[in-house]
C-alpha cells in the first residue's frame, strides 16, 4: 500500500445497477472504475455485477482503502467475501405475520463470486433454493442466469417466494412478516430489501444516500459513510459521466 487513499464503499453499494448514480454513491471510486472499464461499466453493473470485484482490484491498485467500510472493502477485494446483509431497515408496516422463510442474503448477493455462489445461495438464501436447484458446487457453467444475469435470477425467485406466501411487494409491509427463531421474531428485512431492489431497479442503500428513500433506518456505519461521501463528492474530478440507458433494467417490473 502507498500513502495514497481512496474512499472505500461497502461492497454492497456496487450492487446498485444505476451507474449514473455512482458518482454520488461510491464517490471517487466511480472515476477509477469508469477509467478501467469504459462504456462496458454499465453493462457489467446490470448483467454481471460479480465481475466488478476484479475491476475494482485493478482500479485501486497501489491505493489504500479509507473510510468506515475500508476493512469490508479490503476483504472483498482480497477474498471476494463480504456480508450481503442489508444496511438499511424498513420499519414494519401492516399486520404481517409468521412465515417459514429462511433468508439472510440481501441484494448484495448479486456480487457473489462464482466460486462462493453455491455456498452463499444454500446457506444464506435458503428459502430461494427450492425454486432453483444448482447442480453442484463445481457445475457453475450450467447455472445459467445465476452467473450470466444474477439480478434477473434472484428477482425471479423473490417474486415467486413472495407470491407463494402472499407477501405484499411493498417493502414496508413485507418487513412486518417474520420468522420465529429461538423464541425471537426475526423480521424479513432481507426480503423487504429484495422487493425494493427488484420492483424499483434500485438499491435501498444507494437511494438512502441519494436522499430518495425516506422512512428507513440506516445502520450507523452507513450514516457515517453518508457524511463522508458527501464531502468526497465535492472534491471529485470534473469528468464526463457515461452515457447511460436508464431504461435498461430487464428485471424491473413495469407499472
Amino acid at each position: 500500500m502507498t500513502g495514497f487513499f481512496v474512499l472505500a464503499p461497502h461492497p454492497v453499494l456496487l450492487a446498485h445497477p444505476r451507474v449514473e448514480d455512482w458518482p454520488r454513491v461510491i464517490g471517487p471510486l466511480y472515476y477509477l472504475l469508469a477509467k478501467a472499464a469504459g462504456e462496458s461499466l454499465k453493462e457489467l453493473a446490470v448483467e454481471r455485477p460479480w465481475t466488478l470485484r476484479a475491476l475494482a482490484r485493478q482500479a485501486v491498485r497501489g491505493l489504500s482503502p479509507a473510510g468506515p467500510f475500508s476493512a469490508s472493502f479490503q476483504r472483498f477485494l482480497e477474498t471476494g467475501l463480504f456480508s450481503t446483509a442489508p444496511l438499511v431497515k424498513f420499519p414494519p408496516g401492516g399486520s404481517g405475520g409468521a412465515v417459514d422463510v429462511l433468508l439472510r442474503c440481501g441484494p448484495g448477493a448479486v456480487l457473489t463470486q462464482p466460486q462462493h455462489f453455491y455456498s452463499v445461495f444454500y446457506r444464506q438464501c435458503t428459502s430461494l433454493a427450492k425454486y432453483a436447484r444448482l447442480p453442484s458446487a463445481r457445475g457453475r457453467r450450467s447455472w445459467g442466469l445465476a452467473v450470466r444475469r444474477p439480478g434477473e435470477f434472484f428477482c425471479a425467485l423473490i417474486s415467486r417466494l413472495a407470491a407463494d406466501l402472499g407477501i405484499p411487494k411493498d417493502p414496508w409491509e413485507a418487513a412486518a412478516y417474520y420468522r420465529t427463531e429461538g423464541g425471537r421474531r426475526r423480521f424479513l428485512q432481507p426480503l423487504a430489501s429484495w422487493l425494493y431492489f427488484c420492483e424499483r431497479g434500485s438499491l435501498p442503500e444507494a437511494d438512502y444516500l441519494l436522499g430518495r428513500l425516506k422512512g428507513v433506518v440506516a445502520e450507523p456505519p452507513l450514516r457515517l459513510y453518508a457524511l463522508v461521501i458527501s464531502k468526497a463528492v465535492e472534491h471529485c474530478p470534473s469528468a464526463p459521466l457515461l452515457d447511460i440507458n436508464k431504461s435498461r433494467f430487464p428485471y424491473v417490473s413495469k407499472h
